[in-house]
């Protein structure tokens, strides 16, 4: 059990009486704004592999120069587009959170879920569509996801195919199962929660 790990607990990892490990982790939106270019990368491939499919259709109607012609007038106009909204959208994200989105984590020994605070759940569903048009488009964008769906991400060690650590984000990024997920800890408790994710995760490769 995880729980009885709790004499070398990091300071913030609480143990609880199901067995499992909680903490939280707050985001400074403006110093780490991870989710918008997590937003802008996913949300501009979108775009481009649209504006690409039209090009080559044109280019097979009216010819190469109309194809590329359509083109760069088409991703002029889309990166206009994309930067306006969502640079828009993350800006009343910070508002209306105040610069800062918590998030917290429940671990067991099978997997790991990645939660929204639950004093920020009505903060959510009054965000509404401006979260909408961002977490639309990307599919997945980890906290931008929660803000738009008010939703979990669970994480089974047993599904894990990757564990890449990015310390300088105090995140740790998982892939495997479902859906990809992002396990936020504070610096003094990164290395203990990580080692608890790459030694429950046999199939899972650490990079």
């Amino acid at each position: 059990m995880l729980t009885s790990l709790a004499e070398t607990l990091p300071p913030g990892v609480i143990p609880c009486g199901d067995g499992k490990l909680r903490w939280s982790y707050t985001l400074n939106l403006w110093r780490q704004p991870i989710m918008l270019y997590t937003a802008l990368g996913a949300t501009s491939g979108v775009a481009a592999s649209f504006g690409l499919l039209v090009c080559f259709v044109r280019m097979g109607m009216d010819g190469f120069a109309s194809g590329i012609g359509f083109l760069w007038r088409y991703l002029l106009i889309a990166a206009a587009a994309v930067l306006l909204i969502m640079g828009l959208s993350y800006l009343i994200l910070c508002l209306l959170y105040k610069g800062k989105y918590t998030m917290q984590f429940e671990m067991d020994e099978a997997g790991i879920l990645h939660t929204e605070a639950l004093g920020q759940q009505k903060k959510s569903r009054r965000l509404g569509v401006s979260a909408a048009i961002v977490c639309t488009a990307t599919g997945y964008s980890g906290a931008m996801g929660l803000v738009a769906a008010g939703q979990g991400f669970y994480s089974r060690f047993a599904q894990v195919r990757v564990v890449k650590a990015v310390k300088k984000q105090n995140l740790i990024r998982l892939s495997g199962g479902f859906a990809p997920n992002r396990i936020y800890a504070s610096p003094e408790q990164f290395d203990f929660v990580w080692q608890c994710i790459i030694i429950r995760s046999p199939k899972g490769k650490n990079i």
